[in-house]
Formats: structure tokens, sequence, C-alpha cells
């Protein structure tokens, strides 16, 4: 069939596209389906199309330090991983594994398109910043445990993070530059307060002065 605007590439459609192959025949899609996690389980190996490509390549990277993804992609992204590595190679394909939570609107219902309960991230991004928005984030919970989440969270992250650590360098580059504060031609001084000293290493949880 020839290609068109309003191509579709689900079954049963699909089927009817042929494709030219550059040696002369016609491509078409095999009839069989597996699953598709199969793919993503072969992930480790297809990208550097081992054992084909570069075996020095693949064996610097593999096993996997870490992987990381939602809590509800373990049966199909850590399982299909492991599945496929350990059917190929005898091995796992990662050493650790971190598992994130959902993030739940502000109800504690689970973020959804169909529900209309999603919040656009470029929204909250243009109106609180970026760095707001990753605070909110890293600093409510555990990655691991579901969170709620809302602009409010964000507003809140900023005003009490991003705006103090903003105002704190404002503060301190007017009156540097009033002063023209060169830290280089400074001073140096040696802390002679023990709250301004370091911590003593032989304990990393004891301050010094404390351990006695």
């Amino acid at each position: 069939m020839p290609l068109s605007g309003n191509l579709e590439l689900h079954k049963p459609y699909v089927d009817e596209v042929k494709l030219r192959c550059s040696c002369g025949g016609v491509m078409e899609r095999t009839p069989e389906i597996i699953d598709v996690w199969f793919d993503s389980g072969s992930m480790p190996f297809a990208q550097y199309h081992y054992p084909f490509g570069d075996k020095q390549q693949f064996e610097d990277q593999f096993p996997a330090d870490m992987i990381s993804e939602g809590i509800d992609q373990t049966r199909g992204w850590f399982f299909s991983l492991l599945t496929v590595s350990t059917l190929f190679t005898g091995k796992s394909p990662y050493k650790a594994v971190i598992s994130t939570g959902h993030e739940l609107d502000e109800n504690g219902q689970k973020m959804s398109k169909s529900k209309g309960n999603v919040i656009d991230p470029w929204e909250i991004i243009d109106e609180y910043g970026a760095d707001a928005f990753r605070w909110a984030l890293l600093s409510d919970s555990a990655p691991w445990n579901s969170k709620r989440f809302s602009k409010q969270i964000v507003a809140e992250a900023k005003f009490k993070v991003i705006d103090t650590i903003h105002n704190v360098h404002a503060f301190y580059s007017l009156y540097a530059t009033m002063d023209h504060y060169v830290p280089d031609a400074a001073p140096k001084h040696s802390a002679v307060n023990q709250l301004d000293c370091h911590f003593q290493r032989s304990d990393p949880f004891v301050p010094r002065g404390m351990d006695r």
C-alpha cells in the first residue's frame, strides 16, 4: 500500500504495509507477536548489537550499576530485564534497583490523563522555576514512596528555600559590591568558636569537644 497521512500501524492494518529492501526484496511484518516488554528486556544487549557488535563496549557497561523506574514497571521492566539476561548470560543485568512511587494529586489519587488530574510540569516551571520544582519533588519524601503533589507544594518550596537562598545571595552581593569586596584579597581568619570548627574525624557523628 502507498504511504499516506492516514497510515495506521496497528493490527491488522500494518500487515498491509510493504517496504522495498535495498537487496531488491520486499520487507513485511512477521505475523508472530511477542510481548513488547521482551524488547525492553533486550535493551542492554540490543543497544550495542551484542554479541555481533563491539563486545568490549558491552562488557564495560554490563551489568548496570543501578536502574530506576516507577513501581508500576516492576513486572514489565525489572523482571523482563532479569529474565532475558538470565536466559542469555546467566547473570543479572543490574546491581541495584530503585523503584519510585507514583505522583498523586492533592486528594491522594494517582495522576492520570483519563481522570483529568494531571498537572502540566511546564506550567509549574514557568510559574515557579525549575529549581523550586526539583526541590519540591526531592524534599517531600523518599523517592520510593508515592507522594501527593500540587502547585501549593512547589509554591512553598520556592518561598521557603529558593527565595531564601536568592535573598541571602542578594544581600551579600549588594554589600560586597558597595564595599568593592575582593575575596582573595581579604585576610584569612581561623575559627575560634567551637561551633565553627570542623568535626573531629574519629567519630563523624560527634562534634569536636563533645566526644568526652
